[in-house]
């Protein structure tokens, strides 16, 4: 054989080299297998990193956290924040639609209502008004204090007529000798207070009719 093809293992003496060569095979075989377990391994290692990164970058996408743009390794409780959101939010918006309702009930339901033809009242001058209620009878004769009990009134609006009995009555005294009487009984509207006479029932908000009643001296804190 030429002497540029003599391998390293040829060169050694006749009497050991054939164990030494077939040895020599071995560990290169052996080596060159592990190299490339390593090197296969490593490639499987990153193509498994990147599909996590790829689907950890989908999901926070879908999240739409604005603090998922940070590190791959805050993607998932990004995610969970959001999710967790969800039924935040759905009671929100069950308890602003419950607010709204409430809110359109007291406005159309309760107190004085909101549209209807108001107490037709005389324009006559009112010398005296008198009040007569469950534990008293008081009147007030001073022309500013008829006038605070006069615009009230008118602000009551039409309402049915209820069922319920009259607790008490409103008399004015007109300057021409006539008198107006109405009854007070409670209204078929929450908080409000019926105002009824000869042209039907009118209802007003109850604390504001009895807040004048007490301001012009008709009733006390201890008689509402």
């Amino acid at each position: 054989m030429p002497e540029d093809q003599l391998t390293d293992t040829e060169i050694e003496p006749c009497s050991s080299g054939v164990l030494r060569e077939h040895r020599l095979q071995r560990g290169r075989g052996h080596f060159h297998g592990t190299t490339t377990d390593y090197r296969h391994e490593a490639r499987m290692t990153a193509a498994t990193t990147i599909d996590k990164t790829r689907a950890t970058n989908v999901l926070q996408a879908r999240a739409g956290s604005p603090f998922c743009c940070m590190l791959n390794a805050l993607g998932p409780p990004c995610l969970t924040t959001n999710v967790d959101l969800l039924p935040m939010r759905k009671a929100l918006v069950i308890l602003s639609v419950l607010v709204v309702a409430g809110a359109v009930w007291a406005y159309l339901f309760t107190g004085t209502p909101p549209w209807g033809p108001r107490l037709p009242l005389k324009d006559a001058v009112v010398t005296s008004i008198e009040l007569s209620w469950p534990v008293t009878k008081r009147s007030i004769r001073a022309s500013s204090q008829c006038a605070e009990v006069i615009q009230t009134l008118r602000k009551a609006r039409q309402s049915p007529v209820p069922l319920s009995p009259a607790f008490g009555t409103l008399t004015l005294y007109y300057a021409d000798g006539t008198t107006n009487r109405v009854f007070l009984q409670p209204s078929g509207r929450f908080s409000a207070l019926e105002i009824v006479g000869a042209s039907g029932g009118y209802a007003i908000s109850m604390g504001e009719m009895l807040r004048t009643f007490e301001s012009v001296g008709l009733l006390t804190k201890e008689q509402k």
